[in-house]
This record gives structure tokens, C-alpha cells and sequence, in this order.
């Protein structure tokens, strides 16, 4: 028996109810999201405050959204501060305090030192108004207006600053302070005039930027010394055995990780007690960076993939390092130069205490 019609039947009835079970996408948004009506104050009462800072602007004429001139004066917060340097907590003048570092022993005269060269980068001349204050010339803050080959710098700030050093007896550490002295702006919005603090802080993040760069050219020497102290050992056959780092022992053990990394060596296990890493080689292969770039520059040790150890131990007060393969045996001179010049690669790299 057909049973056509009951199927009939059945299909207006769903057709029906369907267009009160379902809304339309845009109904179930504007369902989700109504509005609620603002709130109407009677004219005897004050409104409420509303703060603006989350207010969305309402629209203009042209359908754009109407928004308040943004503040482009620069923010009052020293940035780049080296190493070295530190800015006391709660500090709200332009100041920073350096400490000696390195081969650096005499910090007062590294900084003065480091000042002059700033300045006459910037051809910005100091002037000695005391015995530890210096006063610049003007400074010139230009923009670029045009386009391409039609663009020009134009000014529109000039300044002018103190600078002051204040040191310890021993000169261990030396305060650096920024002071604006005059300042001329063609700057006509006042969204866009910085204050006096702003200013000075621009100024001494500037000194701070070229500081930087001296205090890591600096520490680089320092760990190149430092390098030396890691030496090949020879036996009486001309065979390096094993090399010996002046650094404590548990200090050569947690730079290791990194250093064999980095030579192409996966730590598949380790024991601090035998002090005893557990390695594969992988020898590296020349990818489309290394191509482009021209390579890693740790080269490879000359040896086949597989399982090698590195056994970290002491002798008397030097921390040795020994490289055997597998079976336990050493390495031939070849190998172990090789393995040498790569620790010395990644520690100056990396800057690390081996």
C-alpha cells in the first residue's frame, strides 16, 4: 500500500512550522545584541559622569568615524638601558646609575669617554660648564616631508641639555643625568609638544643606544680572554686527549647542553653523577637559509653519525672535558681540534662561561 498521501499531508505542516522555529541570521544577531535604551535623566538632575576613554565615537557626516587627535609625544620611559646600568625605582628624573663591568674598572671616565664619542657622532659639541657637567649645542629634530627624489628634512625641534655625572669614592658606580636647558618647537598642535621629562628621557635613551653598543663590544672581549683559558691537552703521541677550562666544574656542565646543541649533537640522555652526556651526531646539512646566508658558521666535526660521550670531570683545580665515541674511545687530534674550535665559536656567540 502507497503511503503517499500521509507524506503530503506531513510536508505543509513542517513547512509551517519552520518559519517560526527558525530566525534569519541577521534576526538571531540582532536578537543577541540589543540595545538597551540610554538612560533618561529628568531635567531637575545632573547627568551621570561617564569617563570617555572607552566611548565609541559616533559617526560624522561622511559615515566616518569621528576620533580625537592622537598624543605623538614621546613616552617617559628610559628603554634601552645596557648590562650594566640600571634606573633606581620610582625614579621620575632623566637618570641612569652605571656600574663597572668587564675590563672596565674606572666607570666615571668610560662613561665621560663614551659621552664625547656620542656627542661628535652626532656632531652635537659639549661644552664643560663644570667638573663633571657638560652643555650641548642645539640639538635639531627634523621630519620628512615630500616624497621620494621631492622629499626634504624639515625642522621642527631644536633643544638644548645639561649633562651631569655623579660617582662613587672608588668610581664602582656613576650617576648620568639629562637636564633640558631650552627648547624652540614649531610645533603648533599640543598633542604633539613633549614636556621637559619627555624630552630628557629621549635624549638619554639616544646616549643609552650608543652605550649599549660599547658595553657588548666590550663583554665580547672579556669572554674572548676568558676563551683562553680553555687549552688542548696532548699526550706523548701528539693525540689530543681532552680539553681543561679554568671555570668551575658544575658552570662548564650547564653551558655544555647549549654548546652541543649548537655543533649538531642531540642529548639523548645524561648523568651529573659520572657527569656524562649521551650523544647522537647528526652531521649538518646545508638547508635553503644556510644556503642564502652562507651556512652555519660552527663547522662540522669531522666524524660519522652515531653515539658519542662527553664526560665532564676535574683534575686538581681544572674542570676537564673529555670526547670519546661509543666504545669509550678517544678522539684523534683532528677530531678533537675540530670539537675545540667549535666550543670557542659558540661560547663567544652565546656569551657563555666555559
Amino acid at each position: 500500500m502507497n503511503h503517499w498521501y500521509k507524506k503530503a499531508a506531513i510536508l505543509p505542516l513542517l513547512t509551517l512550522s519552520g518559519c517560526s522555529l527558525f530566525f534569519s541570521e541577521q534576526e538571531q544577531v540582532d536578537e543577541k545584541y540589543s540595545l538597551s535604551k540610554p538612560i533618561e535623566v529628568p531635567e531637575n538632575l545632573k547627568p551621570p559622569k561617564r569617563p570617555g576613554n572607552y566611548s565609541i565615537p559616533g559617526n560624522t557626516e561622511q559615515g566616518v568615524a569621528a576620533a580625537e587627535d592622537p598624543d605623538l609625544r614621546p613616552p617617559t620611559l628610559i628603554l634601552a638601558v645596557p648590562g650594566n646600568a640600571r634606573v633606581e625605582e620610582g625614579e621620575r628624573a632623566a637618570s641612569v646609575i652605571f656600574e663597572r663591568f668587564g675590563r672596565i674598572k674606572d666607570i666615571e671616565n668610560d662613561v665621560i669617554g663614551q659621552l664625547m664619542r656620542f656627542s661628535s657622532q652626532d656632531a652635537l659639541k659639549l661644552h664643560k660648564t663644570g667638573t663633571y657637567t657638560w652643555q650641548s649645542n642645539w640639538r635639531i629634530e627634523t621630519v620628512e616631508e615630500g616624497f621620494w627624489f621631492f622629499s626634504d628634512d624639515v625642522e621642527v625641534r631644536r633643544n638644548k641639555y645639561q649633562y651631569t655625572l655623579s660617582s662613587s669614592r672608588s668610581n664602582a658606580i656613576t650617576e648620568l643625568s639629562v637636564k633640558l636647558l631650552d627648547t624652540q618647537s614649531q610645533i603648533e598642535d599640543p598633542n604633539k609638544q613633549a614636556t621637559p621629562l619627555q624630552l630628557e628621557v629621549e635624549e638619554l635613551n639616544r646616549f643609552l643606544t650608543f652605550y649599549n653598543l660599547h658595553y657588548k663590544t666590550q663583554t665580547k672581549l672579556k669572554h674572548k680572554e676568558r676563551l683562553g683559558e680553555v687549552t688542548l691537552l696532548l699526550n706523548a703521541k701528539s693525540t689530543p686527549m681532552r680539553l681543561e677550562s679554568d671555570y668551575a666544574e658544575e658552570v662548564v656542565w650547564s653551558e655544555m647542553a647549549l654548546i652541543l646543541k649548537r655543533m649538531g649533537f642531540e642529548v639523548d640522555d645524561l648523568d651529573r653523577s659520572q657527569g656524562r652526556y649521551y650523544l647522537t651526531y647528526y652531521k649538518p646539512e646545508p638547508g635553503f637559509w644556510d644556503w642564502l646566508t652562507g651556512g652555519d658558521d660552527v663547522p662540522p666535526i669531522p666524524i660519522k653519525d652515531g653515539v658519542y660521550h662527553v664526560i665532564i670531570g676535574h683534575e686538581g683545580e681544572k674542570t676537564t672535558i673529555h670526547f670519546e665515541d661509543e666504545a669509550g674511545t678517544p678522539q684523534d687530534a683532528a677530531v678533537m681540534q675540530a670539537f675545540y674550535e667549535g666550543i670557542k665559536i659558540v661560547a663567544e656567540e652565546e656569551n657563555l662561561e666555559i
